[in-house]
């Protein structure tokens, strides 16, 4: 086949030179290969046919390449399918062996350097002073890895029309000779293994006579010239003799089995976080063990694919409350349930990053809840207020920690929920009738039908819920959120005068802005690593503290608070019981609850289960499953219970049980076609963090007077936060910005 027509075979051109689509190929890895050499059987016929090959190899090949690159390359990239290593005898032998450090290898850990020549330089010499590269072999090892772009392009742009191939082979020989002292940038890989972040380069020597390899983790990642663009975290080097040898012993086969072992997520994880060589060689003999353990499950339980299923949590069992009954015994396992508690209790790590969720969690509660206590004391008249809704936040939320089966969703009042109960309160005016009564009766009935509906496994619908309606719907939740912080703004600049207007701008885009800011730190290179990690995760509750401080040193502008109520404790708004009477209105009316009691259900179906849906969505890597049916028969009780407290319902709310989750985690930053990306390595699957936040709301209430020192154009600043971070990941909001 001629030179051009190689670009057109296989996914070379759709991965790696029309790579200007901006897709991420996900966890795919891919082979990348730099050609030096064109056969004969390559070499074009006739002059006119070369001419308009050269022309179309000079075109695509340019596209190749990070940036800063001189791209002239013969260079194929093609998707390789993930090797199994449980079921491969050979690949599990040789990776055990590097776990015992019985194979001619070195591990190197938190390395710094600039460049890829600089990072095979420093690997290459760990191999020399561990004795097995002889030291008459790094040069030829170093030339067997890498390729002098700038040397090749530079032959390519001088090959005429009648010796292109010449001019390749040219390229080959002055890559061989090239000064230690030219630009190291202008190297790259000749034959390699990469992934999203990981490249495993694989060649061969001349002399060598065994096989050996090199893994090193750098301190930060770094730009080594991934098919992607992306940033490499690790790169592993494996040589080879040239002789012939069992293809399974070749160092090719060696490199597939590190690159499958690096597209492992569990295993990528314990690479970032092992602090020593030996750790890390543990690590690598925990993935063999696991690997070996899930084929030989697989070949045991030929069921087993059927649990991969995302939906496997919610399907229909087809017995009166079977899907329920699934969910308790699943999750209230003693070892799981025992985990959710105490997993991360002796690591300072997740310590550090739970008080920075807990801190987080309660400010990103409370303020909402305040503000919606606020339409709800004018909504009502008083019948339902702060006290009362701070109370419905603090009861519903440490059941929901304790009982449920996703503890990381966060049950709250919502807007849609404050909406409805102003309705009802609307139509109980109409007929005359008392608002409370007719309010706890409308929760009764509903806490029927969810009841019923968790009875006959109609949860099992949501399945069909698919990832685009989810992220409509989150996105309009972001929407609601960003709007929070542009129309109070605008009736300030309508209402008041201008210095009003322009501290409360300063209060609410500072509160922004600091806590963006703040959050993203920890992608900086500035401070220590410490450092940036605690400035990240207790970002927003510095800033809202900060900007609340601001506030008063403009003591003389009078600037909104949040609203509370006068006095502090478990007391009523308007001073009624907080029992409510279910007799005091007529049977008829018991049963004209009914009504509002089937929207209200229907709301709660779709918010409960969507806010729970993007909880558990596979980016957030979750492992201890799901319990959507428990989760809903959490609510419905929770239901019966506010609603014979006459205060708001509550269920699982976006976008906080989310971020939630994605606060708990920890993240890295990629970047793929040029694109920056943020993904989670670790996640936590904890109670403790939203059970601890729930006793602080709780104690608010005893505190109001200290939580109403917060200027409300913090908490406007602070929705424009929430918005914002919602939109983080969406894929549908980033596919509406490519239009852009």
């Amino acid at each position: 086949m001629g030179i051009f027509d190689r670009f057109r075979g296989g996914h070379a051109v759709q991965s790696g030179i029309e790579e200007d689509n901006g897709m991420s190929n996900g966890a795919e890895i891919h082979e990348v290969v730099v050609d030096e050499t064109v056969s004969d059987d390559d070499r074009p016929g006739d002059t006119h046919l070369q001419q308009q090959q050269q022309e179309q190899v000079q075109q695509r090949v340019r596209k190749v390449g990070g940036s800063g690159w001189n791209q002239h390359l013969l260079v194929e990239v093609v998707p390789i399918g993930s090797k199994n290593i449980g079921d491969d005898v050979r690949a599990a032998k040789d990776l055990k062996r590097f776990s015992s450090a019985s194979d001619n290898s070195c591990v190197l850990l938190d390395v710094h350097v600039l460049s890829a020549y600089e990072a095979v330089s420093v690997a290459l010499k760990e191999l020399e002073n561990a004795q097995f590269l002889p030291s008459d072999l790094v040069h030829s090892a170093k030339h067997s890895i890498l390729i002098n772009t700038a040397a090749s392009s530079a032959s390519l742009e001088q090959s005429t029309s009648t010796d292109i191939d010449a001019g390749v082979e040219n390229a080959a020989s002055s890559s061989e000779n090239e000064s230690p002292d030219e630009d190291v940038s202008s190297y790259s890989w000749k034959k390699s293994i990469q992934g999203d972040t990981f490249i495993v380069a694989h060649g061969r020597v001349h002399g060598l006579k065994q096989q050996m390899s090199v893994f090193v983790r750098f301190q930060h990642p770094l730009n080594l010239g991934l098919y992607n663009d992306g940033l490499v975290r690790f790169l592993v080097i494996v040589l080879g003799p040239t002789f012939e040898q069992k293809q399974t012993k070749t160092e090719v086969a060696m490199a597939q089995n590190y690159a499958a072992m690096l597209n492992n997520e569990q295993f990528y994880v314990d690479a970032i976080e092992a602090r020593s060589e030996l750790k890390l060689r543990e690590a690598v003999s925990h993935y063999v063990s696991n690997e070996q353990e899930f084929t030989e499950r697989l070949h045991n339980e030929p069921d087993l694919n059927a649990e991969l299923d995302p939906f496997q949590d919610m399907k229909r069992t087809g017995r009166f409350f079977g899907g329920f009954i699934q969910d308790i015994k699943r999750k209230y396992r003693w070892k799981v349930y025992k985990s959710d508690w105490t997993d991360g209790m002796n690591d300072g790590r997740s310590i550090i990053k739970y008080i920075s969720t807990i801190a987080w969690l309660y400010f990103a509660v409370i303020m909402p809840v305040i503000a919606f206590g606020a339409l709800n004391d004018q909504n009502t008249n008083k019948e339902i207020g702060i006290s009362e809704t701070i109370l419905s936040q603090a009861i519903s939320g440490l059941t929901y920690s304790i009982l449920a089966g996703q503890p990381l969703a966060i049950p709250m009042v919502t807007g849609p929920v404050t909406v409805f109960i102003s309705v009802i309160y609307l139509w109980c005016e109409g007929l005359q009738i008392e608002f409370l009564p007719f309010y706890t009766w409308t929760g009764i009935w509903s806490t029927l039908i969810l009841t019923i509906i968790v009875a006959f496994d109609l949860i099992a619908y949501v399945r069909y819920v698919g990832q685009f309606t989810e992220e409509i719907f989150a996105m309009l939740v972001a929407c609601i959120f960003i709007s929070q912080y542009i129309k109070p703004l605008i009736h300030v600049a309508q209402d008041e005068s201008t210095t009003i207007f322009l501290l409360s701008f300063v209060l609410a885009t500072g509160t922004y802005m600091f806590s963006r800011a703040l959050s993203l730190f920890e992608r900086k290179y500035w401070l220590n690593a410490t450092t940036r990690t605690l400035l990240s995760d207790f970002g927003m509750p510095m800033s809202v503290l900060f900007w609340s401080g601001i506030r008063y040193i403009f003591s003389n502008v009078e600037v909104d608070s949040l609203e509370i109520p006068d006095s502090n404790g478990i007391v009523t708004t308007n001073g009624r019981n907080w029992i409510v009477p279910l007799g005091n209105i007529s049977i008829a009316y018991i049963f004209l609850a009914i009504v509002p009691a089937l929207f209200l259900s229907m709301l709660f179906y779709v918010d409960q289960n969507v806010a729970v849906l993007l909880t558990n969505k596979s980016e957030n890597k979750l492992q201890k499953g799901s319990g959507y049916f428990l989760d809903m028969q959490v609510v419905a009780f929770n239901m019966l219970i506010l609603s014979l407290l006459g205060v708001p319902w509550t269920n699982a709310a976006v976008p906080h049980s989310h971020l939630h989750a994605q606060i708990l985690a920890d993240s890295e930053e990629y970047e793929s076609h040029g694109m920056h990306y943020s993904r989670v390595v670790k996640a936590r699957e904890v109670r403790i963090t939203s059970f601890l936040t729930h006793v602080l709301i709780l104690c608010s209430l005893f505190l109001l007077v200290v939580v109403g020192k917060i200027p409300s154009s913090v908490v406007w600043g602070f929705f424009l936060y929430i918005g914002v971070s919602t939109l983080d990941g969406n894929q549908y909001f980033e596919r509406l910005m490519l239009a852009f």
